[in-house]
């Protein structure tokens, strides 16, 4: 029987797959920017990374079903919630965007918008893209997903009330549907060498 070096790490393959990073992510270190929206990506709270759904089928057989994979994957709605400005600037501007998209005045309002998807750069159109940044602990960009020709489908009301003795801002909810949404790595921290 071989004695082993104990130097060689290779003989132990558990310990060549040890995390390299053990800081956990905080839920208050992140950004987001949509590019229609100016005011809202300045007054944002709360935002939610979607889940991801692979649908699955059974296939038949004598036996039990086998189960397998879908083809297409669900992304579910991304969701903001941001505080709402003196005048209504960041509501408004959703609101806006939803009610040119639904034709609440007339046909003209919706042609408009269909005139402005023509116009290229990411302002023209019915939709736009989202970037939700994820910082480090240290504050400092480190993963971004891109959301892809997203669109606003729910705008919550606002609450008014002169029963509150002590008044905090009012908040709206703004949920988007996409066509998908991917991400990358932006800050790429190199490992000191040992």
């Amino acid at each position: 029987m071989s004695q082993t070096d104990s130097n060689n790490t290779t003989d132990y393959g558990i310990l060549n797959r040890q995390p390299k990073n053990l800081n956990p992510l905080l839920p208050n270190k992140f950004n987001f920017f949509i590019t229609k929206l100016p005011e809202t990506s300045f007054s944002g709270k709360n935002v939610n990374i979607p889940s991801i759904t692979l649908p699955e089928w059974s296939q038949v057989t004598n036996l039990n079903p086998i189960p397998r994979s879908g083809l297409n994957v669900v992304f579910d709605p991304l969701e903001i919630k941001f505080i709402v400005d003196r005048d209504l600037n960041n509501w408004a501007e959703i609101s806006n965007w939803i009610r040119l998209m639904g034709m609440v005045k007339n046909s003209n309002d919706y042609a408009q918008v269909k005139l402005q998807q023509l116009q290229p750069g990411p302002e023209g159109g019915l939709v736009s893209d989202i970037q939700v940044i994820l910082l480090t602990n240290e504050s400092v960009p480190n993963i971004v997903f891109y959301f892809r020709d997203a669109f606003p489908t729910y705008l919550s009301g606002i609450d008014l009330s002169n029963e509150t003795e002590n008044p905090i801002a009012v908040e709206a909810t703004v949920r988007f549907t996409y066509s998908y949404y991917d991400f990358q790595t932006v800050n790429s921290t190199v490992e000191p060498d040992e």
